[in-house]
């Protein structure tokens, strides 16, 4: 009789410990987490700060190089739309690396997930009016730790993608809660994502998937997305419920 309570009791201690392991992170694991994060976090400040004092300061050089020099030298037709479009293309680097510097600030925020994308959303549809709503219900919503700022920066790329490329009405970015898993998804009504381009693997594909996916398992996260032509987008991304219970 005592052999099999003794039994018992070993059972259900790994029972309960294997609950644990699956169930509730280690107090350990998480601080471990947490110090990485925070020096991804201090590093994207750093780069902030390298294009704001040296990257935006070349392209601007540049725009009044070529402003001025086709103002003292005779050019053809040709030659100067041709310096109007290198022109363009500097002022365009320029508003991608303020819109990078804003996006890579936003993460020293101490702003709530979900306060920090109805900002995003609010200043793109400055540049292009369409509904957008952000309905984050769950723990994650409200979360401003250095985990909600990986989450920020990866939902980020891909409502901005929603708002650059899908022509789309609406983009929302919905959660849904499942016993051990926290969903949020952002979804829009636009064109679709070409086949060819969900294919593409390059790091530097035109619509930064491949970067999307590894920030994702970085997070321990698994980021799934579902494009038709016509039928509009859903890039989802699934962690453990464990981070927000």
């Amino acid at each position: 009789m005592i052999f099999i309570s003794l039994a018992c009791l070993l059972l259900a201690g790994a029972l309960l410990y294997l609950y644990r392991k699956k169930h509730c992170p280690c107090p350990c694991a998480s601080r471990l987490d947490e110090v990485r994060l925070r020096e991804r976090e201090r590093e994207r400040a750093r780069i902030a700060r390298i294009l704001h004092d040296n990257f935006l300061q070349q392209c601007q050089m540049t725009i009044l190089m070529l402003d001025n020099l086709a103002g003292k030298i005779q050019l053809s037709a040709s030659d100067l739309a041709d310096l109007e479009r290198i022109a363009r293309n500097a002022d365009e680097a320029m508003t991608q690396g303020r819109d990078l510097i804003l996006l890579l600030r936003q993460t020293e925020l101490r702003a709530r997930l979900r306060e920090r994308l109805e900002v995003l959303g609010s200043s793109l549809q400055r540049l292009q009016p369409l509904d957008f709503e952000c309905r984050l219900q769950s723990a994650a919503g409200n979360a401003s730790d250095a985990f909600a700022d990986e989450l920020f920066v990866l939902l980020a790329e891909a409502v901005r993608n929603a708002f650059k490329h899908a022509m789309a009405s609406h983009i929302s970015v919905t959660d849904y809660l499942f016993p051990t898993e926290i969903e949020i998804t952002v979804a829009d009504d636009g064109i679709g994502i070409p086949p060819a381009f969900l294919r593409d693997t390059r790091p530097d594909g035109h619509y930064g998937l491949t970067g999307m996916q590894e920030r994702a398992a970085l997070l321990g996260a698994v980021l799934a997305i579902a494009s038709s032509t016509g039928g509009g987008t859903r890039v989802t991304l699934r962690f453990s419920r464990a981070r927000y219970p």
